[in-house]
C-alpha cells in the first residue's frame, strides 16, 4: 500500500553487484572514468620541462623569483590532471610555509579569484596573526591610516586578539567583499560602509602575506588556475575586471614569494593575450601534446595501474609481492589496440589522455561485468 499508488522502478540486482577488482590486483578501477580529474597520477611531460624547473626553484630556493606561466592545450589532453598534479606534490610535501591551491572549473569572477588569494594565505594562519594582539607585526607606513591599518589597530590596541575566531571570521567576509554589518564595522573601526572592491582587496592581501612571512607562517604561494576559457563566457566588461585584477595581483608581488599557472584552451589564451598584451607578455607558455606514440599510451596506463595496484596491496595483509605493470590487466596488446583504435578515429592521428583514460576504465569494467554474469 502506498499513498499515491506509485511504484518504484524494479532494481537490476546485478548493478548493486559491485565488481571484483581485486581479482585484477587493485581495489577499485585504476583507471578515471571521463571527466574524472586525479591529480595523483604523475605523468611525464617533457615538453614542461623548463615549468617543472622554474617551480622547484621557486619553492627551495629562499631566494627564488615566482613566476607566471600560462599551460596551453586542447580540451582532453590533460592539462587538469596535469595542474591537480603539481598542488598534489606540493602539498604533499608539505613545505613549511608553503601553500598550494588549485582551481578547476567553476562560476569565474574577481571576487572568486581574492577569495583563492585568501584560501592560499590561510585561515588558521590568519587566525594565528590576530590572536597575537598587541604583537602584531607594524604595518608599513604608507598603509597607515587605511581600513587595514584601523582594523589591525583595533585588534593590536582595543580587542587584543581575545577573538581571535570572530576576528579572523571578519577579516575574511571583508576582504572577499562580502555584506558587513555597522555593527561589526564600528566594532573594528573601518568607516566605508560600501563593499571592499577588488582593487583595495589585493594590496591588502600582499600586506597580509608579508606579515604572515615576517611571523613565519608563509613564505611562498603557488595558484593554479584551470580552465581559464571560462573567463570568455562574461562580459566584456567582467572580462576586462578580470584580467586586470590578475594583471594587478601578479604585478603587486612582482615575483616575490607567488607562482602563478594558469590553463586555458589555444583560442582562449589567444583571445585574452589579445585583450591584455601587457599580461600575456609576462607569462611564459607551455604546449602540452596528446598522446603521439603507443609507447606514450602505454607509459601513460601503467602510471594509473601501478598506483592503483600498490594502494590495493598495501591494504592487504602480508605484504603479498607487488606485480610489475606488464603483469597486471590491461596488458601491453590490449592498451596499444586502444590506442590505435583511438588513432584511427582522430583525423590527426593523435589520441587524447582523456579518451584513452575513458575507454581503459570503461574496458576493465566490461571485463569484469561479463565474467560476474
Amino acid at each position: 500500500m502506498s499513498f499515491l499508488g506509485l511504484q518504484a522502478p524494479q532494481q537490476d540486482a546485478r548493478k548493486s553487484v559491485p565488481l571484483p577488482y581485486d581479482q585484477l590486483g587493485y581495489a577499485k578501477n585504476p583507471f578515471p572514468g571521463r571527466g574524472v580529474v586525479d591529480g595523483s597520477i604523475y605523468q611525464e611531460r617533457p615538453e614542461a620541462k623548463e615549468l617543472g624547473l622554474a617551480l622547484t626553484r621557486f619553492l627551495t630556493s629562499p631566494d627564488a623569483k615566482g613566476g607566471l606561466w600560462m599551460v596551453e592545450a586542447d580540451a582532453g589532453i590533460g592539462k587538469s590532471n596535469f595542474l591537480s598534479n603539481i598542488h598534489h606534490e606540493i602539498s604533499a610535501a608539505g613545505l613549511a610555509g608553503v601553500a598550494s591551491h588549485y582551481l578547476q572549473s567553476q562560476p569565474v569572477s574577481t571576487r572568486q579569484l581574492i577569495e583563492q588569494i585568501i584560501q592560499l594565505l590561510g585561515q588558521d594562519a590568519l587566525k594565528d596573526l590576530l590572536g597575537r594582539g598587541k604583537d602584531i607585526p607594524s604595518l608599513p607606513e604608507h598603509v597607515l591610516g587605511t581600513e587595514l591599518s584601523r582594523f589591525m589597530d583595533s585588534i593590536r590596541l582595543h580587542l587584543q586578539g581575545q577573538r581571535a575566531d570572530e576576528d579572523t571570521s571578519f577579516l575574511l567576509r571583508w576582504l572577499s567583499g562580502a555584506q558587513t554589518t555597522v555593527a561589526e564595522r564600528a566594532r573594528y573601526n573601518i568607516w566605508s560602509r560600501d563593499k571592499l572592491v577588488p582593487a583595495v582587496a589585493l594590496p591588502y592581501l600582499h600586506i597580509l602575506f608579508e606579515l604572515l612571512r615576517e611571523m613565519g607562517l608563509r613564505s611562498k604561494l603557488i595558484l593554479l588556475l584551470d580552465e581559464f576559457e571560462d573567463v570568455l563566457t562574461l562580459s566584456r566588461a567582467a572580462q576586462n575586471e578580470y584580467v586586470t585584477v590578475l594583471k594587478g595581483l601578479f604585478n603587486l608581488f612582482n615575483g616575490d614569494g607567488l607562482f602563478i599557472v594558469i590553463s586555458g584552451q589555444p583560442q582562449s589564451v589567444l583571445s585574452i593575450g589579445a585583450r591584455a598584451p601587457s599580461l600575456a607578455a609576462r607569462w611564459q607558455k607551455v604546449v602540452l601534446e596528446p598522446l603521439i606514440r603507443s609507447e606514450d599510451a602505454v607509459r601513460l596506463a601503467h602510471a594509473y595501474m601501478k598506483a592503483a595496484h600498490q594502494q590495493h596491496q598495501r591494504s592487504q595483509p602480508g605484504q603479498p609481492v607487488e606485480k610489475r605493470p606488464e603483469q597486471l590487466s590491461p596488458n601491453l596488446d590490449e592498451i596499444k589496440s586502444v590506442f590505435v583504435t583511438l588513432s584511427e578515429k582522430s583525423p590527426s592521428g593523435r589520441v587524447l589522455q582523456r579518451d584513452l583514460l575513458a575507454e581503459l576504465h570503461d574496458r576493465i569494467d566490461r571485463k569484469l561485468a561479463s565474467s560476474t554474469t
